[in-house]
């Protein structure tokens, strides 16, 4: 018997589109819920809650097929089990089809942002290997917050640990205002998304750290299975 192949996702107008995949990491209250809902135009995620789980979403926009991973946020206080969220975090590309591109959406909010926050993240995005920043954008949320300043100059303002994460992320990085649902801010970000993705889903999961594996064999609750 032949298998079945997915045809690719199709526009309205019926021509095909690009699929990606866009997971998002950060902080708790870093905005990415919020995010989330605008990329998809729907309200996906619950942004008024802890996000305890990864969940997904999907929606068909005009010039791509977007499938959007919340994660669990991350917390400089002690208020997220450190564990739990790192096995989120592995978790999380499995939720993404398989023939989509896989990009991290890394979400800092527009407030201090400090050594001990680098640190942070670099821990945390360590657990999907070194390859995860060669799929990372930054996106800075609150973006009110500016008030009229520019982006290069709260960067120069914080220094060489938000900077270290730019250069890690290869200067990939947009203001979002997530209090304003402007549908350009969302093309701008899928345009840059597109340009910067480097390979499909098949080739980031063959990087993938025994890590990864580890959590496979040892967790109580299982992997979600992507589509084939």
């Amino acid at each position: 018997n032949q298998r079945h192949k997915r045809s690719p996702p199709c526009s309205s107008h019926g021509y095909s589109v690009p699929a990606f995949s866009l997971i998002l990491l950060g902080r708790r209250r870093s905005g990415k819920s919020s995010l989330g809902n605008m990329i998809l135009d729907k309200q996906e995620f619950q942004s008024n809650v802890k996000t305890a789980t990864c969940s997904s979403g999907k929606a068909q926009l005009p010039r791509w097929s977007v499938t959007v991973v919340d994660t669990p946020g991350w917390s400089l206080f002690g208020l997220a089990n450190p564990e739990t969220v790192r096995e989120e975090l592995v978790r999380s590309p499995y939720l993404c089809p398989r023939r989509s591109k896989i990009v991290f959406v890394l979400a800092i909010p527009l407030d201090s942002f400090k050594e001990k926050n680098r640190m942070t993240v670099e821990k945390y995005l360590s657990v999907l290997g070194d390859d995860v920043w060669n799929r990372t954008v930054v996106l800075f949320t609150y973006g009110d917050i500016l008030r009229g300043r520019t982006i290069d100059s709260y960067i120069e303002e914080k220094g060489e640990p938000l900077r270290w994460v730019l250069n890690r992320c290869g200067d990939r990085y947009r203001v979002f205002d997530t209090k304003t649902r402007n549908k350009s801010q969302v093309n701008a970000l899928m345009e840059m998304v597109e340009i910067g993705s480097p390979m499909n889903s098949r080739h980031f999961f063959h990087k993938l750290p025994n890590y990864v594996t580890r959590v496979q064999m040892h967790s109580s609750s299982p992997l979600v299975k992507r589509d084939v």
